[in-house]
């Protein structure tokens, strides 16, 4: 029975991997369909030149959904057209799109009035009508295609919705940009009306169309992707070639990943699948040795009555050898079962367990295995008897095991020099698991186990002195035994591979749950990231900080993404308390980059709000015409730069005031004060000297001229950033000898509040661009997509969320860069895992939007049927396994040696060895054997870990990132060999009570009658 069941479960393991390996590769399948970005997983035809009827979109959408034949790949079609249309409301000019879309009434969360066919009527946001002052009911009066010449389209408002932008239907396609646009034509929500309405504009206005084809859930499966994309590919060319029409899809580049995926799960679980197989394989060995010991007596007696060698021989390899042939169905039935039935937990909704060809082969291949060890074990234990069973002699029996093993030893060598060398996928990675450097940690520990199980008896030997006259005849008797008795060498070498690979696999599991963990945090950036919208006249940084309260929790991020490169643009204060920065990423830490991203020994802003601004300034001047004087703001609510002209300069004292009404709402920040000379024509090029000196600057408020703290009397403070001249104070002025010339360029006298050059962290891949070596300028890209002069302040492989081409400026800092909005730019709410649980209510109130979320638990609640997650999970049940293995082989060695033994025991109580005395040294035995095993089965484990594990393909993200931690989980390794020792010492101790049990006085002599 013994014998059927570790067969049962060596011959499982071999079919469990390819079924396994299967249902991972569907899970991985569908985790990247349903993953991808909306509208990703599916296919967009639009016409191939400017325009393009629906109708022949549709025609070639009919064709792509019956490419499939009897595979039902795609779900129904959603068909849209769209124009651009304008209105005016209280004399205000507002921009939006009209747009119809197949199902969209029922998608819109209606909040008053219907969605109808009706033509000639238009639902619209409940926010778009309160910006329009319209109801349901009323008419609105558009222009399509913004053109003022147009005539009128006028459309009854037949309801009104409340944006959802997240749902999948509307494909990633924010049809939802109210509060968007310019100052002078802010943006609407899209309009939605039917199609018969659009119809009609179709000759005269630009109508854009196009169909959107969904995968349908569930439709691809593995074995159908290869017809899935030739079908594809053929819908391509016969929509182009016959329609006019083209395909774009991301569908193509999401099985591609999803293949490489499936390529990295299938060199992990290849690599704990061959190292439970080979283990289930020793285990097989080991029981059919240990049960033909127990038989070999009976063997030696058939002998003896006149039984010819060979028939015996084959009888007693015959009844191991049907154990493991009747296993083979037994076990694949048993390990599909189990699979199907806990594959909704495994791998996720919908993934179940297939009996592939690969399967049912490695099972077969199992069996053979198998029966190889099976007959190996029983033969091997059979010849080594006093009797000669095969015909060759002990001395003979003895030199093919030394074979044997040397050549264990051999391979084992080979695989461990080529894992250390070429690593778990050899010289392929890009294709296959090379199996030879695979199964390195198993024959690692197999080999090692084998020159233990030799060395022992050696050294138990070398104590025969020690022991002959020790009072203790628990260890006198227990290495002696274990020295001379050939089964424990089975043993030692079982327990040892055991318990290698319970460390292999669990320090496996550990690592990459560790890793996978850090990483997810590292690609995510921060707890939580939240993308936002920013309403205009909203000043992003400042709205941010005050919607933390005050706390360092929160943190806004601007990210630009140019042509060249990215640039991440983080509020520096809260940078320490927020991102993630994993110790190996370098830079002295968050905290330390931080502090090197805000640049010291600067001014502060000078800033200016009210209805007016006035200086008052001295000149000493000859150039005519007059100089004119402005002032150079910046309105960094609403980004803008603004000019404020304080007209021409007059020698002596002089007031100048200039009007900022309507600039500078929320106040604007001072740039420069600006001189700039315009001779008359033909006046040939000269320069002309101005004195300037500025007493002092005031901003007009309700309350009368308020000063401005500019810091004039502290000279240090402004800096001419244009043209020439020479700053200094006199008496508490800001006096300026200054060079007009001839060409219009102004000479700018700015407050020192801005570096020459914006301190970054770069990545290596933007340090290469920098060709004058660290420390030196170089150009990245600026918020509003300028080009700014940096100074590079520190390097690291990549940077949280945007990868390895990007740089990192402090947010603050880079603003006072800016000379327009953000272009390209995408605003985020990086949170804490300490946030306020408000935060999204407090942000909405300072007009910052969430329309997006994402988070280390989501990411990591999301990729739990991932394929590197599955793989590694496989990692957790080997090192169960294993160890239950070890705890298994050593209770089955102290039972199947328990009917030889207790006679021997009786005897020796009968001589007067005390109960308690034979029972510890049968303890002693084991702890020798067990003890010995365990110490060789951690060190091949854990080596094995260390070479290993930095080539099995680890959750790495998808671009360069900070390095894995490779290091070994002592303490949960500790926890695991406290487990195995607990496991091991419990079964020793109930097993050698049972045997003593047995061994009673009693039982000498035979059975009476």
């Amino acid at each position: 029975m013994a014998l059927l069941v570790v067969s049962v479960v060596a011959v499982g393991v071999g079919a469990f991997g390819p079924i396994y390996l299967h249902s991972t590769d569907q899970a991985i399948l569908d985790s990247a369909l349903a993953g991808a970005a909306p509208g990703n997983a599916g296919l967009t035809l639009q016409p191939a030149g400017s325009t393009g009827s629906l109708s022949r979109i549709q025609k070639a959408a009919r064709r792509v959904l019956e490419s499939g034949g009897r595979h039902r790949w795609f779900a129904t079609p959603i068909s849209t057209e769209e124009v651009g249309v304008g209105t005016v409301a209280a004399g205000q000019g507002y921009a939006s799109g009209l747009v119809a879309r197949s199902g969209v009434c029922g998608q819109l969360d209606m909040v008053a009035g219907s969605c109808t066919a009706t033509t000639g009527t238009v639902v619209m946001s409940d926010r778009s009508a309160r910006a329009l002052d319209l109801g349901v009911g009323q008419q609105v009066r558009l222009t399509a295609g913004r053109s003022p010449t147009t005539a009128p389209l006028v459309l009854v408002v037949s309801g009104l919705y409340a944006p959802n932008a997240s749902d999948p239907y509307w494909w990633g396609i924010n049809y939802f940009g109210f509060g968007r646009g310019s100052l002078s034509t802010p943006e609407l929500d899209d309009m939605f009306t039917p199609f018969s309405t659009l119809r009609p504009l179709a000759s005269s206005s630009p109508v854009s169309s196009m169909v959107q084809v969904p995968l349908a859930a569930g439709s691809l499966t593995v074995g159908t992707v290869a017809a899935f994309q030739s079908a594809l590919a053929a819908s391509t060319r016969t929509a182009l070639d016959h329609y006019g029409v083209q395909i774009t899809s991301q569908v193509s580049a999401l099985l591609s990943a999803a293949a490489g995926n499936e390529r990295t799960s299938t060199s992990v679980i290849l690599v704990v699948d061959l190292e439970l197989f080979l283990l289930g394989v020793f285990v097989v060995y080991f029981v059919a040795s240990r049960t033909a010991t127990e038989r070999a007596p009976d063997v030696r007696l058939a002998l003896l009555r006149g039984f010819r060698p060979r028939s015996t021989v084959s009888v007693a390899l015959a009844e191991p050898l049907a154990v493991v042939v009747a296993a083979v169905p037994v076990a694949l039935a048993a390990t599909w079962l189990a699979t199907w039935a806990s594959a909704g937990a495994l791998f996720g909704t919908g993934v179940g367990a297939s009996l592939t060809l690969l399967s049912v082969g490695a099972a077969v291949a199992g069996g053979v295995v198998g029966m190889a060890a099976a007959s190996l074990g029983s033969r091997q234990m059979i010849s080594t008897s006093d009797v000669d069973v095969a015909g060759s002699s002990s001395a003979r029996a003895r030199t093919t095991r030394l074979v044997a093993e040397s050549a264990v030893l051999a391979v084992a060598l080979a695989a461990f020099v080529e894992l250390a060398l070429a690593g778990v996928q050899g010289s392929s990675a890009a294709t296959r698991t090379d199996p030879l450097s695979a199964l390195a940690p198993g024959l690692l520990a197999l080999a090692l186990g084998i020159v233990g199980a030799r060395l022992l008896p050696w050294v138990l030997r070398a104590t025969y002195g020690m022991t002959t006259r020790s009072a203790s005849v628990v260890w006198t008797l227990a290495t002696r035994r274990v020295a001379r008795r050939n089964e424990f060498a089975a043993q030692v070498v079982l327990v040892a591979m055991a318990t290698g690979l319970a460390v292999f696999a669990l320090a496996g599991w550990s690592i990459n749950t560790r890793n996978r963990t850090d990483l997810g945090a590292f690609a995510v950036g921060a707890s939580r990231v939240l993308t936002v919208s920013v309403r205009p006249g909203v000043n992003f940084l400042p709205a941010v900080r005050a919607a933390d309260g005050g706390g360092r929790s929160a943190m806004a991020v601007v990210v630009e993404n140019a042509s060249d490169g990215t640039t991440l643009a983080v509020d520096a204060s809260r940078m320490g308390s927020v991102m993630s920065w994993p110790p190996g990423l370098g830079g002295g830490g968050s905290r330390a980059v931080a502090g090197r991203l805000v640049p010291s020994g600067l001014a502060p802003a000078v800033e200016v709000s009210g209805s007016a601004v006035r200086l008052d300034v001295t000149t000493v001047v000859d150039a005519q015409p007059p100089a004119q004087l402005t002032v150079d703001l910046f309105d960094n609510d609403y980004m803008v730069p603004e000019q404020v002209q304080l007209g021409s300069l007059t020698a002596g004292a002089s007031v100048y005031e200039g009007s900022l009404l309507g600039l500078c709402p929320g106040g604007c920040r001072l740039v420069d004060l600006a001189l700039s000379w315009y001779p008359p024509a033909g006046v040939p090029e000269q320069s002309e000297p101005v004195r300037l000196e500025v007493a002092s600057m005031a901003e007009q408020s309700a309350a009368g001229w308020v000063p401005v703290a500019a810091g004039l009397g502290r000279s240090r403070r402004w800096t001419i950033s244009a043209g020439e001249g020479q700053l200094h104070s006199s008496d508490g002025a800001l006096a300026g000898d200054l060079t007009v010339d001839a060409s219009g360029a102004p000479v700018e006298v700015a407050p020192r509040d801005v570096p020459s050059e914006l301190p970054a962290v770069v990545t290596p891949t933007v340090a290469t661009l920098d060709s004058q070596g660290y420390g030196q300028p170089l150009a990245i890209a600026g918020l509003d997509t300028g080009t700014v002069s940096a100074r590079q302040v520190g390097e690291v492989p990549a940077l949280p969320r945007v990868g390895s081409a990007a740089d990192m400026v402090d947010l603050q800092t880079a603003e006072d860069f800016l000379s327009g909005p953000f272009v390209d730019a995408t605003t985020e709410v990086w949170l804490s895992a300490q946030a306020p649980s408000d935060i999204v209510v407090e942000l909405q109130r300072r007009g910052v939007t969430v329309t997006g979320v994402d988070s280390v638990t989501g990411r990591l609640r999301a990729s739990a049927h991932g394929g590197v997650e599955l793989a590694y999970g496989l990692f957790l049940v080997a090192a169960v396994a294993a160890g239950a293995m070890a705890v298994g082989a050593t209770g089955f060695a102290v039972a199947v040696g328990a009917r030889r033994r207790r006679a021997e025991l009786a005897a020796m109580r009968a001589m007067g060895i005390p109960v308690t005395t034979l029972r510890r040294s049968l303890e002693a035995e084991q702890v020798l054997c067990a003890g010995t095993a365990l110490v060789l089965g951690v060190a091949a484990g854990s080596l094995s870990a260390v070479v290993a594990l930095k080539t099995v393909p680890e959750a790495v993200p998808a671009g360069p990132g900070p390095p894995l931690e490779l290091g070994l989980p002592v303490a949960l390794l500790v926890a695991l060999v406290a487990v195995l020792v607990a496991g091991l010492w419990l079964t020793v101790w109930v097993g050698s009570r049972l045997v003593m049990v047995g061994a009673s006085v009693d039982k000498l002599g035979g059975s009476g009658t």
